[in-house]
């Protein structure tokens, strides 16, 4: 009840506006230059099962971008267009894990990850990178799970 719809607005914008209006642009330029190219986008598990501990306009948004990836995927893939999508959880090492979880223990987080620790943000890239590759090269509307097997 207390996200505003300010708030909203500005989350919105951040996470699926900015995808839309990135990849409208992407695509269209290359259209126009007779090219194609590959779009990752960055969603989030949040937006794929929301948890207590993701606020709902985030998750809202993030959801929104899984969306707009699989329509991009289907819209775009004759015209050569491959379009994916990464969704890391929550735990990414860095300031961020610790600005979402500084109420708890992330021992205790961790205990949901199979894998039974954090991931880097070079794993996360690595993902992006080899969504971009020539091994992806029949990969499309693909959500991709970083997480260890978690969430």
């Amino acid at each position: 009840m207390e996200i505003t719809e300010k708030m909203w607005d500005q989350v919105f914008d951040l996470n699926a506006k900015s995808v839309f209006l990135f990849s409208q642009a992407f695509i269209r330029k290359h259209m126009e230059r007779g090219t194609y190219g590959n779009i990752v986008n960055m969603a989030s598990q949040a937006g794929i099962v929301p948890t207590e501990s993701m606020r709902p306009h985030y998750s809202s948004s993030k959801a929104a971008v899984v969306g707009l990836t699989k329509h991009m995927s289907k819209e775009f893939a004759p015209s050569g267009f491959r379009v994916n999508a990464v969704a890391p959880g929550y735990c990414i090492s860095g300031e961020r894990l610790q600005n979402v979880w500084k109420d708890r223990d992330v021992k205790t987080v961790l205990k949901n990850v199979p894998m039974g620790r954090t991931s880097t943000p070079e794993e996360q890239a690595a993902a992006v990178t080899f969504l971009c590759s020539d091994e992806a090269s029949y990969i499309t509307g693909v959500i991709l799970d970083v997480t260890g097997g978690g969430f």
